[in-house]
């Protein structure tokens, strides 16, 4: 399997930021950019650049949520069967997990859609 690394905010929108200067957990791509910007990359900027991934493991520091809502997101993880785990940092995240796509709870922060392919 390879693996890609990409030093760039995946999104479901592309938005500007001020790319983090160290792995500092507390890093937050939304937080507004400043002098040295990079712009983020779309999950379908990411597919035609590398392929549909084998899997997507999704902790970008509260903002899980602008995927969850993203029905375009949904349905395109859905009509792939791309396995997705999403972190889910706060109770009321969990209100925004989809019902129509396969999913389980292994924990109490985290969901994985279509667990099985």
């Amino acid at each position: 399997m390879d693996i890609s690394i990409v030093g760039r905010a995946f999104a479901v929108e592309t938005f500007t930021y001020s790319p983090p200067k160290d792995a500092d957990t507390r890093n937050r791509p939304l937080v507004p950019a400043s002098n040295d910007t990079e712009t983020s990359m779309t999950y379908l900027e990411a597919e035609a650049k590398f392929g549909k991934p084998a899997y997507i493991k999704l902790d970008v520091e509260y903002a899980e949520v602008d995927f969850l809502r993203s029905e375009k997101f949904r349905d395109w993880i859905r009509t792939n069967r791309i396995p997705l785990v999403v972190e889910l940092h706060e109770k009321e995240f969990w209100d925004l997990v989809w019902n129509d796509v396969p999913h389980i709870r292994f924990s109490p922060w985290h969901i994985f859609f279509n667990p099985l392919r």
